[in-house]
């Protein structure tokens, strides 16, 4: 896999979470469903941060929490900014870059070391389990879920 296969990635991501977004807005916003979604929502996005910003570059990054509490408003604006850093650091880096090892200590205080390439797509496909979560819990609160995977990406852009 290629830096350039990794933001063609990223850009799924960013389209996804926007998908999703405008899924979770169908809801009312006090209700169980779409603070269970908001609440999933925000962990993809710190999630991702916390892998890019302290795992791979060793950033200190106070207050960063991985079950934030963030409205519609605030996760859109996330997403975004997310993307953009994202998209920062994998032009900033180099092909073989994505081979070098990190260790790093999980949230349970483990060590375990892994390629970037293998934590960018731990990125990826943790934010597709919980967008696949979020989808379910919009169709319990009466909303229309979004279509979200890869494939439906892939036809915008041919």
């Amino acid at each position: 896999m290629t830096r350039s296969d990794l933001k063609r990635f990223y850009k799924y991501v960013v389209w996804a979470n926007d998908r999703a977004c405008d899924a979770i807005a169908q809801l009312p916003v006090e209700s169980p469903q779409s603070q269970q979604a908001l609440r999933l929502f925000g962990h993809i996005l710190n999630a991702a941060e916390m892998w890019r910003r302290v795992r791979i570059l060793r950033e200190e990054v106070p207050g960063l929490t991985v079950w934030p509490e963030y409205s519609l408003e605030v996760c859109r604006s996330k997403n975004i900014e997310e993307a953009e850093n994202f998209a920062k650091y994998l032009s900033s880096i180099k092909e073989e870059d994505l081979q070098h090892s990190i260790t790093y200590n999980s949230l349970a205080g483990d060590e375990f070391t892994s390629s970037v390439i293998d934590i960018l797509m731990q990125v990826i496909n943790h934010a597709t389990h919980h967008r696949g979560q979020i989808m379910q819990l919009v169709r319990q609160g009466g909303g229309a879920p979004a279509s979200t995977d890869f494939i439906a990406f892939t036809r915008l852009s041919t």
